[in-house]
């Protein structure tokens, strides 16, 4: 049996299939399309935390920051480099300046701590474009850390212990 173009078109059910597939493609093209812009919000930019023995870029869950995010209307965009570091924090202040997306900061324990020391550092026309600020798991850093904040996300460790913040956060829907 060898396939035949004219064959197929006429087929009984040829212009019922066609329709299908053409209004599948397009749903397909405005799910793309959609999701595409479906981040009007802007970055928001992941500070993990302090480096440790088996993540030397950080401690994170970052699949479930990333979520945060992405659940906030965000594009997720984690910075590689440890918390409590000048390195994290250069690349954090500088990515805040140079890229105008940066709309949202979300630290968690070592990174928390440099989010509130970076906040102090940006001019306030950065500090005003920077729409939400997230801590995780950073004891002693308060919504009063961040003067001026449009939001601040204050999320303390759960009983399930430290590296658990980023999930409980995701699953609170703070």
């Amino acid at each position: 049996m060898s396939f035949s173009l004219a064959a197929w078109k006429a087929r009984p059910n040829y212009a019922g299939e066609k329709i299908v597939a053409l209004l599948a493609a397009a749903l397909f093209l405005m799910g793309l399309v959609s999701f595409h812009y479906a981040m009007p919000k802007g970055t928001m930019l992941i500070l993990r935390g302090v480096a440790a023995e088996n993540a030397p870029k950080g401690q994170l869950d970052d699949s479930a920051a990333k979520q945060y995010a992405w659940r906030s209307g965000y594009a997720a965009e984690v910075i590689d480099a440890a918390g409590g570091t000048g390195e994290q924090a250069q690349i954090a202040l500088d990515g805040v300046r140079n890229d105008p997306r940066v709309r949202a900061l979300y630290g968690f324990s070592g990174g928390g701590y440099v989010l509130a020391n970076l906040w102090g550092q940006l001019k306030p026309e950065e500090r005003s474009r920077i729409s939400k600020l997230v801590v995780v798991g950073a004891p002693g850093i308060t919504e009063a850390s961040f003067p001026g904040a449009a939001e601040v996300v204050i999320q303390p460790d759960p009983p399930e212990g430290h590296m658990e913040g980023p999930r409980a956060l995701l699953q609170s829907g703070k």
